[in-house]
């Protein structure tokens, strides 16, 4: 079997990627660490202490089962399992820091990847991959003590799986990692939603089946093998931080000046609509009940990210015939724009959540008395 060479231009364009992400994680890490606030750091988030007590179950240590907190991010074991792999050589810290630091270039990758497939355009999946990168999500909450950055990664291999997706075999694999994904995050349920949908509108019921099952039986053995029950769950998981306002709040944080180009997007992309809009309800669904967070509807972007793309690509065409410009350079300073906006808005946030600990619309609101 002949191994085909990477073509030069694409290895460049990789090169370009990785040093770009390298380049964030570096002004993450700083930013993270200078609006600490409320205990948290550029290791330390919010969520941190659950996880930290399961890497240490993992590594050894006995936790009591009357830890509800332990008990309740135990459903989320596969990144903690691995980090207490990592910790037998690294302090725990740097060990997340590793893994979460190789899951957001892997992520950048495979998103590149997917949407090259989707979008037919080496440009255009760059620019999708470098939104990805820059985004204030994956730089709030990538690197930190915290599995949002392995939820990222598995959307993005999954999206891509499923869509190469043409046997049997390949459904039992694909089944398998999306499992992984569930005990990554178990809002990732709303991935195997999303893949049961598409393989069911593509009249593929077999493969969603299996998908289904595989994934399905391998949470279930692992939850039950750690004896977790579904009032564990509950313990933590209540609704709160919730209401329009927050949604709108977690879209502008995610997307801000590229939910305009969407609409642009959307007119242009006449093709994969089905992928956009099932996807879309999947994620929606799992997430509008719960807490409206910008790191969970976050989980969103490859339905709206290449949309943004493709909305930039359409008004860099208008604007580079009004002004005379060349069409690749509009497009160019268009997403070069978005990353300045989105590292801009990092700031903005980590100052008013973390700097102020204004996180909800009733701390906001006691503040505003004070002054």
């Amino acid at each position: 079997m002949v191994n085909t060479p990477i073509p030069r231009s694409r290895f460049y364009l990789f090169v370009f990627l990785f040093s770009l992400s390298i380049v964030e994680m570096a002004i993450a890490s700083i930013l993270l660490e200078k609006f600490s606030g409320m205990g948290w750091s550029a290791t330390f988030a919010e969520d941190s202490e659950g996880y930290l007590l399961v890497t240490r179950y993992f590594s050894g240590e006995q936790i009591p089962d009357t830890v509800a907190l332990f008990r309740y991010r135990l459903f989320s074991p596969v990144i903690p399992y691995v980090v207490s792999c990592v910790g037998k050589v690294l302090p725990v810290p740097s060990a997340f820091f590793l893994v979460n630091s190789l899951l957001w270039i892997g992520a950048a990758f495979l998103f590149y990847l997917f949407s090259r497939e989707l979008l037919q355009s080496d440009d255009r999946a760059l620019a999708c991959s470098i939104i990805f990168t820059t985004s204030l999500p994956v730089m709030v909450w990538g690197l930190p003590i915290m599995v949002d950055m392995g939820a990222y990664f598995f959307i993005a291999l999954i999206i891509l799986l499923g869509r190469r997706l043409k046997t049997y075999k390949g459904a039992a694999v694909t089944g398998l990692i999306t499992g992984l994904a569930i005990l990554t995050k178990p809002t990732l349920v709303s991935v195997l939603l999303f893949l049961v949908l598409y393989q069911v509108s593509i009249r593929a019921g077999g493969r969603a089946f299996l998908i289904a099952g595989v994934s399905v039986t391998l949470v279930m053995i692992v939850y039950y093998s750690l004896g977790l029950e579904f009032k564990d769950f509950l313990s933590y998981s209540t609704p709160r931080h919730r209401g329009v306002v927050y949604v709108l709040n977690s879209l502008f944080f995610c997307f801000h000046g590229g939910l305009i180009l969407v609409f642009w997007g959307w007119k242009e992309l006449k093709e994969n609509r089905r992928f956009y809009v099932l996807f879309s309800v999947s994620v929606l669904f799992f997430y509008l009940p719960f807490i409206h967070n910008p790191r969970l509807l976050f989980m969103i972007y490859p339905a709206v990210i290449p949309l943004i793309c493709a909305g930039a690509a359409t008004l860099s065409q208008g604007l580079s015939e009004r002004f005379h410009r060349d069409k690749k350079s509009v497009f160019r300073l268009i997403i070069f724009i978005l990353v300045v906006v989105s590292n801009l808005l990092t700031v903005i946030y980590l100052l008013v959540t973390r700097t102020f600990a204004l996180r909800s619309m009733g701390d906001l609101l006691k503040f505003l008395q004070v002054l």
